[in-house]
């Protein structure tokens, strides 16, 4: 029988509002979801689902985290702790990258990201990562722009070609959604959407029904059925971005292990089996 080895990814970048958080959370662990989720991070205030929360400063921590995973952890390094947990791992503990597999950086069109994000990359470059192993991500994209004038920074430094891209329509993208800007001015929380399941059409019929409900509280009903709905339909629009951009990644194990000859095949293609699922705590 063969075992994918555990995959470990980390996503970091040195600005903060980067979308990383949400990368971790909605795109990966969303389509990863036996692995781990440890949120490196000490001062943002993101919200508890988004995982196990430790300091960079605790970097043996970390580590000992990941390795409770027997299928992979997902580590996501706040901007806060970007600087100590790089610095650490290129200077401190060498060869401590070896245990990624995958390193993610995502980035919007601000200048300064563009900037943080090629200084990464040129890090990681220099502990002699493979490129096929650092993927990027662009955020908060503008569909409407043409995506080399948006990111005219990363391509003025010839980050890309770093990487052995040739073309930056090659990076996997998430557009900008004024989804969030509705939630937000509705006061409808995120996560009350993302776990909506109910069938609106159908609650709609049952109000406009409904022989308990005078006018004037059917009309307030239906106003706030209406937005849920629209609301939804925004985050359909966005979860079905973020699962185009997973799919993009091309995530792929690399080592495989045969337990009846204890040989280590690279790439052994379709005819394996995962290993054991991590236990959720």
């Amino acid at each position: 029988m063969n075992y994918i080895s555990p995959m470990n990814v980390l996503v970091v970048n040195y600005s903060g509002n980067v979308g990383k958080s949400t990368i971790s959370n909605y795109c990966l662990s969303e389509n990863l979801p036996d692995h781990n989720l440890l949120l490196v991070e000490t001062i943002n205030s993101t919200p508890e689902y988004f995982g196990e929360k430790i300091s960079a400063q605790d970097f043996s921590k970390i580590f000992e985290g990941m390795f409770e995973s027997e299928v992979g952890t997902i580590v996501d390094v706040g901007s806060s702790n970007a600087e100590s947990f790089m610095l650490k791992m290129s200077n401190e503990w060498l060869g401590s990258h070896d245990f990624f597999k995958y390193f993610i950086i995502p980035f919007t069109p601000f200048v300064k990201q563009q900037e943080d994000a090629d200084e990464i990359i040129r890090m990681l470059v220099g502990l002699g990562i493979d490129a096929s192993r650092i993927k990027l991500i662009f955020n908060m994209v503008d569909p409407r722009k043409d995506l080399n004038l948006q990111f005219e920074t990363l391509k003025a430094k010839q980050t890309i070609e770093l990487l052995g891209l040739s073309n930056i329509n090659e990076i996997p993208r998430v557009n900008y959604f004024d989804f969030f800007n509705t939630i937000a001015q509705s006061g409808i929380p995120f996560e009350f959407v993302r776990n909506d399941q109910r069938n609106h059409q159908v609650e709609i019929m049952k109000v406009m029904k409904s022989p308990k409900l005078n006018a004037d509280e059917k009309k307030v009903e239906l106003a706030k059925l209406r937005i849920h709905t629209l609301v939804k339909q925004g985050y359909n629009g966005y979860a079905k971005n973020l699962n185009e951009v997973f799919e993009s990644l091309d995530l792929q194990p690399d080592i495989i292990y045969d337990d009846s000859n204890d040989a280590v095949i690279e790439n052994a293609g379709e005819n394996t089996e995962p290993a054991p699922k991590a236990k959720k705590k």
